[in-house]
């Protein structure tokens, strides 16, 4: 299968300065990272808050500017096209916050939120124009009477509705989803994933999903890489990675996955301490501070991303 989207090496540090003294820290959120998503594929990035996922997504779609790495789709370099190459990229290429509140400005009724990529690109205006925005409310569910209304006067579900629309409107190969359900019910959630999955058989659509909803990333993903200060810790297909984890904190994770069956009981496995700060890197593996199966090397040595079988990487001393 073809690849759409690969990532190599990207890096990404913020130089920052506080305390009595003004004294400068390196941030370092996103330190090496190498993805790639294939075409029609749903590649997922997990792990806890703070470990660089939505910096990376930024990076992906160049609204960051990387430390170092580089970011190539369908083929082109992003950072070597020039801004009308890089407009006629993100046609290919959406977004979709996770905060679809804030997504929308609140003085643009919907249908002019909606039909602004086809302005900005120059596609289309005035009757044809509003027959392509009505079109995408019919595809996300909505009625063609939200056209002229204000975002303050839908639900959050039906907002980021809005947003997907928005996102499909230049008929994109691949979407970059950042928490799009985490700012919603639960009783919505569902409705809004089953869209974006119907949306992507019927349009044959990519996706980079970023989630720490580890029961949403095992029903929707394909491949999933697993992050963990800034860093990929484990990579694999999504059923390889959920029945045979093998990278402790990927453990961890799924072992706080509530089981929906009262019958079957599993071990929860309770990590020490708390994420060090991505200013203060600890030598060795970023890990081995809250591991409970470190030894000797961890403390020293930082493991590369190895294959240890087809298609399933990890960063592991227990597997090199």
């Amino acid at each position: 299968m073809e690849k759409l989207l690969q990532a190599e090496g990207l890096k990404k540090y913020f130089e920052t300065s506080g305390g009595i003294f003004g004294r400068k820290a390196l941030v370092r959120a996103v330190d090496g990272v190498s993805i790639s998503v294939k075409r029609g594929e749903v590649c997922s990035i997990v792990g806890e808050s703070g470990c660089g996922k939505s910096t990376f997504a930024r990076l992906v779609l160049r609204l960051l500017e990387p430390t170092a790495g580089t970011v190539w789709f369908a083929g082109e370099n992003l950072h070597e096209a020039d801004r009308a190459g890089l407009k006629a990229i993100r046609r290919r290429m959406q977004v979709i916050f996770q905060d679809p509140f804030a997504s929308l400005n609140p003085r643009m009724k919907v249908m002019d939120a909606v039909g602004e990529p086809f302005v900005i690109h120059g596609l289309a205006r005035g009757a044809e124009l509003r027959s392509r925005v009505l079109d995408l409310l019919d595809q996300v569910g909505l009625p063609a009477a939200a056209a002229g209304r204000y975002p303050h006067e839908f639900s959050g579900g039906q907002k980021q509705r809005i947003c997907i629309a928005r996102a499909l409107a230049l008929e994109p190969e691949m979407i970059v989803a950042d928490e799009p359900l985490s700012a919603l019910d639960v009783s919505i959630q569902a409705q809004i994933l089953n869209l974006l999955d119907d949306l992507k058989k019927k349009k044959n659509l990519s996706y980079l999903l970023i989630s720490h909803d580890l029961h949403v990333v095992h029903h929707f993903s394909d491949s999933v890489a697993v992050m963990y200060l800034g860093v990929i810790v484990e990579q694999a297909k999504t059923e390889v990675l959920f029945n045979r984890p093998l990278h402790p904190y990927t453990e961890a994770l799924l072992s706080a996955v509530p089981e929906p069956d009262p019958g079957r009981r599993k071990k929860r496995i309770i990590l020490e301490g708390d994420v060090p700060s991505p200013s203060d890197i600890p030598a060795g593996c970023r890990f081995h501070t809250r591991c409970l199966k470190r030894f000797e090397p961890c403390n020293k040595v930082m493991p590369g991303l190895t294959e240890v079988e087809p298609g399933h990487f990890v960063a592991c001393h227990l597997h090199l």
